[in-house]
């Protein structure tokens, strides 16, 4: 699946600042394809990655924040 990368200590999106590298490696650690810092949101997005390693609006709160 492709999407945000969930920081499961606090249920976040994974911050970037306009670092595709740290995105890329942090993705392909978590068995995705490829990784990058969306710029507008900046998070990593992650191409090819489980589920269970993508943040999801409906099930991540990030500690009660959207």
């Amino acid at each position: 699946d492709n999407g945000y990368l969930l920081n499961k200590a606090t249920g976040c999106k994974v911050w970037c600042v306009i670092n595709n590298a740290s995105c890329n490696s942090e993705c392909k650690i978590r068995r995705g394809n490829y990784g990058y810092c969306y710029f507008w949101k900046l998070a990593c997005y992650c191409e090819g990655a489980p589920k269970s390693e993508l943040w999801a609006y409906r099930a991540n709160k990030c500690n009660g924040r959207m």
